[in-house]
Parts: structure tokens; sequence; C-alpha cells
């Protein structure tokens, strides 16, 4: 049995199924365009607040909360730069506001931690971050032997010493992580602590000061030097490839103390104990650069 379909009613069934094609596109467009719209101009997206909160201690807090506002600015201009779409949503659009933040931390060292919360009902961002904790000062320093010549001090800051001629080039905050973070004053006197570099390299701010091994020990130094009550917080580094730090006297009652980066210093504790139940002042120099032993002259 063969059936037939009547010429008429083939046309009328095509045009239904292209009014419903057509339809789906158009409902299709409509929606594309509300979300559009939704997203990039109506205020559904629009953060209406921005909030900081940092890990601070109360003083640390008013320190830095005045900068509140460049960390806000800074971040909305590192979200705007990630993508051509961010871009054009906008820096107060919620959606553009994540927690790839990696390169922003490589950008800004003296952050070391930072995370975003969003509340989409509110349309508020929070924005939680930790700034790295000052330990020391990391200075960058020349030393040239002169002679009795008169001098004149320009931008660095200069000091004199037994005809050694010290000029500070710049000076770094750094962290319990050995991270230089950002620029530190050029300070005299054992109030901080302090490394006087002379081995003549140019850090940067986000390089470490130096090897995590060298560093970890160096931190271990400074552990002794407070324990031991010497009242010094000052180390001097001559030449990096030495591996070794030096206490220069700070009076005439204080000996030269050289101390080994490669090992614990543990051991210089109790050889320290001995020295100021001697008396500091009759020793020229107390030599630790050897491991478990202690070497000292006598003036």
């Amino acid at each position: 049995m063969e059936f037939y379909i009547d010429e008429k009613q083939r046309k009328k069934s095509g045009r239904i199924l292209k009014i419903k094609i057509y339809g789906g596109i158009i409902v299709f467009i409509l929606l594309l365009a509300g979300v559009f719209y939704a997203v990039v101009y109506s205020p559904l997206f629009h953060i209406t607040r921005t909030k900081v909160d940092c890990t601070l201690t109360n003083a640390e807090e008013a320190q830095i909360y005045p900068n509140k506002e460049k960390l806000i600015s800074d971040l909305k201009i590192f979200f705007v730069g990630q993508s051509k779409i961010t871009g054009f949503l906008g820096e107060n659009n919620i959606l553009i506001w994540n927690n790839n933040v990696g390169d922003f931390l490589k950008q800004n060292p003296q952050i070391i931690n930072l995370s975003i919360e969003k509340n989409y009902f509110n349309r508020e961002v929070k924005i939680n971050f930790q700034k790295r904790e000052q330990f020391g000062v990391w200075c960058e320093k020349k030393q040239l032997t002169i002679n009795n010549q008169q001098l004149t001090t320009n931008d660095k800051q200069r000091s004199i010493v037994n005809g050694q001629l010290s000029i500070v080039n710049n000076c770094w905050w750094f962290d319990k992580n050995g991270v230089a973070f950002e620029r530190a004053p050029k300070t005299e006197g054992e109030m901080i602590y302090k490394v006087d570099d002379f081995s003549e390299r140019q850090l940067t701010i986000g390089d470490k000061v130096i090897k995590e091994d060298l560093f970890a020990n160096l931190l271990r130094i400074f552990n002794i030097l407070e324990q031991s009550d010497l009242n010094v917080r000052t180390l001097q580094i001559k030449d990096l490839s030495l591996q070794e730090t030096i206490i220069e006297p700070v009076n005439v009652l204080m000996p030269k103390i050289y101390f080994s980066l490669r090992f614990d210093p543990v051991f210089t504790m109790p050889a320290i104990q001995a020295i100021k139940e001697y008396g500091l002042s009759k020793i020229e120099y107390v030599d630790f650069r050897v491991e478990n032993r202690a070497y000292y002259k006598i003036k």
C-alpha cells in the first residue's frame, strides 16, 4: 500500500519546522543577550564593597592599613590584565576576582600570602593577605682603603674606620625565609639584626639574600649572639665564596669573632661563655670556622 502526502500539507510542515528552528535560534540569542547584559551591564555582578584583612598585630595593621587602597588598586590592575575577557568585564566585576595570584605575589614579594573571598549575594570581595615580617636589614657595602684625603658625602652613606672607607649602596629588609622584600633605612648601631655584605652583589626585591642552607646557619648565629648577651647584632660578609661571617669589634672590649656558615654553630655557645668568663677585652680574636673547634688569640 502506498501513501501520498498532499503538497500543501508538506509545505505547511516545512514552514512549521522552519518556524521552530528560527524561533529556537531567536530564543537562544535572546538568552545570550540577557546573560551578556546581566554579566556586563547590570549591577548583578558589580562589586559593592571591597574589604582588606591583614594577619598582623594591631601595631603592624595600623602601619599597613593606610596602604590598603593601593593594594586594592594593584589587584584591580592585575586581574583586568589577565586576559581580554577580564579586561572587557572591567575591574568592578566580581567574576574577574580569583585566587590565581601567583604572579601577583612574585611582583609584590612584601606579601607572603594572599587569598580572595567572594560573597555573590552581597556582591562583596574580601582580600586576605599576610605581609612578610621584617627580621633584619641586609646592606650592600663597598670598602676602600684610603689615605688622608678630604672626602665629600653625596647620596650614599659613608663611614671611615682605621683607614677603610665603607660606602653603603642599598639596604633591604629580609624575613626569616631570607627574602629581600623592600628597601630599608641605612642604619647604625645594634638595635636590629643586620648584615653588612661587602661581596659587591646587587640584590633586587624578591631575591634570596644567600642560599637557604647558609641562611639557616646565619639565623642560628644571630640566635647564639642573642643568648650569649654580647649586645651585638651586626654581622659582616666579606666574600660569599668563603661561606663565613665576621663580627667586627664594636669597641675595644670586644674581640673579632669568625663564624662559618657551612655548619650549625651550636657548639660555639659554651666557648663564648668561657671566653666571657676569661675576659673579652683580653682576646684579640676568636675563630669558629672549623666545626667543633674554637681558636683564639690573646692580646
